[in-house]
């Protein structure tokens, strides 16, 4: 077969084409079969070459995070040096940092952070302020805080096989977190690391001692044992009056209880959106009237409308007092002011009249962090790592151990290695929720942020005198009807500016 002379010159170019084109595919990687080389062996070795260049391409930064492992970064923290201390922080900030070097973490501790975050945001320094501190709404709406939506619902916990903060958190954790301004418009700005629990704290050993019920079923078995309690000589109950949630720790949640007793299926969402009445509502009043109760029994202190919280605390570790409202971080507050032996135990204050009746416990995400959008950034990615880093199982031991805070994780049961470092007194709140129908309710919750003067007046009103009337030294009728006053004026003030 013969060819012209044109034809053999195009297929010529062709061929020199195709060969150029071979040489250009194979240098970006691809395989590419040869009629003098082994298949095998060339993607093999195009294999090793790109998994080469990939491994020099990713050397320098996280695979779990995608930050990089040179620059270097310092991350100002405030936290509170209150309750669960700053062990367990100081505790997981260095595992932090040993795990990513490259990063710094300059920690203020102290019982009154919160004036040095104020003072800072004051200043207007954003390179003296905080990259990670306790969030306020009043912070959020100064502007110097960063969303972190994306910290909770999608970034990707490193110890778990590609699951949120979302899916590891307790059942219904996380809806106890509010959005801000709202739930249907805000966004998140903070990131819960500790859940609590509050109730009825108690000497189990004096109890033991006396032989005292140290699990009442209903309210007339509640009744019964103050009055064992003070047939002793010894007042059944003492409040940290000084701070007025101390008393709502355990009383606030019976609101929820006595609606469900009196079958108000809507008061959760009636009590969420100030609906009217709130303060004057039935399930207020009749709270009010069983503590009214209790105090003319003469079963709270008179005396604790002047006590602080460890003060409270005090009165039951010296038996001058046999209980006292507070949250689970009581038993590392008071460490060093407790007998070796000090046992702490756990109960709350049933309303309910029969024993397999629901007892609402008060429980939230008090214990969260922000991060500050001020900064480069940088420090805003590397701040909500560590944000995420609080919820990792590792983090989550220290705060279990050395604060004494419970775990916002579903799984940290799971190891009964863990469970078995807890302390007694989280033991004894989990013995509790054993032996009774708990339901778990966030007081301070609700679906609206109302701030106004008449919300704040609303407020103080309530708050000024609510450890007088715990202490059966004031009328309570008169403060919740002044308080409810303020209220719906500050609701009708929140519903024409949101017409807008």
């Amino acid at each position: 077969m013969f060819y012209s002379k044109k034809l053999v010159k195009m297929i010529s170019l062709v061929l020199v084409f195709l060969v150029t084109m071979t040489a250009m595919v194979a240098c970006v990687g691809t395989v590419v079969q040869s009629p003098t080389q082994d298949s095998s062996t060339k993607a093999s070795s195009t294999q090793a070459g790109t998994e080469q260049a990939s491994k020099e391409t990713q050397s320098n930064v996280y695979p779990e995070n995608g930050l990089s492992r040179d620059e270097k970064v310092e991350l100002k923290v405030a936290i509170e040096d209150k309750g669960l201390g700053k062990v367990f922080f100081e505790a997981i900030a260095d595992d932090f940092m040993k795990d990513y070097p490259n990063v710094k973490l300059d920690i203020t501790a102290s019982p009154t952070i919160s004036d040095v975050i104020k003072a800072r945001i004051a200043a207007a320094d954003n390179d003296a302020m905080f990259d990670i501190f306790l969030v306020t709404n009043s912070h959020i709406d100064a502007g110097v805080v960063e969303p972190v939506d994306d910290v909770l619902l999608s970034y990707k916990l490193p110890d778990t096989d590609g699951k949120t903060i979302k899916d590891i958190f307790l059942p219904g954790l996380l809806e106890t977190l509010n959005k801000y301004p709202n739930n249907d418009t805000g966004y998140y700005y903070r990131v819960p690391y500790g859940a609590y629990v509050s109730g009825m704290f108690f000497d189990q050993n004096l109890f033991d001692q006396h032989g005292w019920n140290k699990d009442p079923k209903t309210w007339d078995e509640f009744l019964e044992l103050c009055e064992d309690i003070k047939a002793v000589g010894i007042i059944p109950i003492t409040n940290a009056g000084v701070y007025p949630d101390y008393q709502g720790f355990v009383f606030m949640p019976k609101l929820f209880e006595l609606a469900e007793m009196n079958g108000n299926t809507a008061y959760n969402e009636q009590y969420k959106n100030y609906a009217d009445p709130y303060y004057t509502s039935p399930e207020f009043k009749e709270n009010w009237e069983r503590i009214t109760y209790l105090a003319k029994q003469g079963y709270i202190d008179p005396n604790s409308v002047s006590l602080n919280h460890t003060q409270s605390q005090m009165e039951v570790i010296n038996h001058n007092a046999a209980m006292c409202p507070s949250g689970d971080w009581i038993a590392n507050e008071m460490k060093n002011d407790t007998p070796e032996d000090f046992k702490w135990g756990f109960m709350t204050v049933p309303y309910v009249s029969d024993p397999e009746g629901t007892i609402y416990i008060n429980s939230g995400l008090s214990n969260s962090l922000g991060a500050c959008s001020k900064k480069p950034e940088i420090n805003k990615q590397w701040s909500k790592w560590f944000l995420l880093y609080m919820c990792t199982m590792k983090a989550q031991v220290h705060l279990v151990e050395k604060g004494g805070g419970q775990s916002v994780r579903s799984d940290y049961k799971d190891n009964p290695v863990r469970t078995a470092n807890i302390t007694s007194t989280q033991k004894s709140f989990l013995e509790y929720c054993k032996n009774h129908n708990v339901k778990f309710v966030d007081f301070y919750g609700h679906n609206i942020n109302i701030s106004t003067p008449n919300m704040a007046n609303a407020g103080k009103v309530y708050s000024d005198n609510a450890a007088l009337m715990f202490a059966g030294k004031k009328d309570y009728m008169g403060v919740l009807e002044e308080a409810e006053k303020y209220l719906r004026l500050a609701v009708k003030e929140y519903e024409e500016s949101n017409k807008k």
